[in-house]
């Protein structure tokens, strides 16, 4: 195959994943992601036929299409190959018997939070936060854990390429007020979501440290209870991670001391 037949296939397949990705954002016309690919309806519809023969997008009543089951289950199956995931697993159980609250497992990934684990609370409202679902890293609980408690340098250059998206009233949208926010997380041991993501949704979150000096997180979050309540939880919480980052390699000593101030 000659340089150029190659160049032509490698387009063609960074088109095909740009579907994707455009499509995982939620429904779209043909018109919409040929805008989005910068290309002629007709080259869009015929990467969209293709994926749909596939399964990996399906089309809806209304002409839209969004993504379908084989991506699904192919996602499914990433999150369950996940050894973060499995080892976690068990010990999530056992922090949402104990509080009855939503709790999550996230990894920070493109600078973003991907959510990788969720067990829902007993509340009847349900929250934005879903597994596969991202989320921004500035105004989560499980992001600001995350960032918190990476080497300063590496803080320092994620800082810079945050957006600082507003969410709601109390959002943080500066990069000076994220990184004083950043040193009380990491001095407290722990983050702090009030309501910054979500309207009326409060979390708390502790980073889970890993053997390649990765950082991921657990949190506890609730769209009803208040924050001072959630507080409580805090000693659950951080046993949880440590444990979590045992069962990694990490000695506990590794991970933020308990405190509940």
């Amino acid at each position: 195959m000659d340089e150029q037949s190659t160049e032509v296939r490698a387009q063609a397949v960074d088109r095909v994943l740009s579907v994707l990705t455009i499509l995982a954002a939620g429904p779209k016309s043909i018109s919409d992601v040929a805008r989005e690919l910068g290309v002629h309806r007709s080259t869009a519809l015929r990467l969209l036929r293709v994926l749909e023969a596939r399964k990996f997008v399906r089309r809806e009543g209304d002409l839209r299409y969004r993504a379908g089951s084989m991506l699904i289950s192919l996602g499914q199956q990433a999150l369950e190959d996940s050894d973060l995931r499995a080892i976690a697993a068990p010990h999530l159980a056992r922090l949402h018997d104990t509080t009855r609250e939503t709790v999550h497992l996230a990894i920070r990934e493109d600078d973003e939070v991907l959510y990788v684990d969720k067990i829902d609370g007993q509340a009847a409202v349900r929250m934005w936060s879903r597994i596969g679902k991202r989320g921004s890293i500035h105004c989560t609980g499980v992001g600001k854990a995350m960032a918190a408690f990476l080497p300063r340098a590496q803080l320092e250059d994620l800082s810079r390429r945050l957006k600082y998206e507003r969410h709601t009233a109390t959002t943080i949208t500066d990069r000076e007020s994220f990184l004083a926010e950043m040193a009380i997380t990491r001095e407290r041991g722990w983050a702090v979501d009030d309501a910054e993501h979500e309207p009326l949704v409060h979390c708390i979150a502790a980073p889970v440290m890993q053997a390649n000096g990765s950082v991921s997180a657990i949190s506890i979050a609730s769209p009803v209870t208040s924050l001072e309540e959630l507080r409580s939880f805090v000693p659950n919480m951080l046993s949880t991670a440590a444990a979590i980052s045992r069962d990694q390699g990490v000695e506990p000593g590794s991970t933020p001391a308990a405190s509940s101030r």
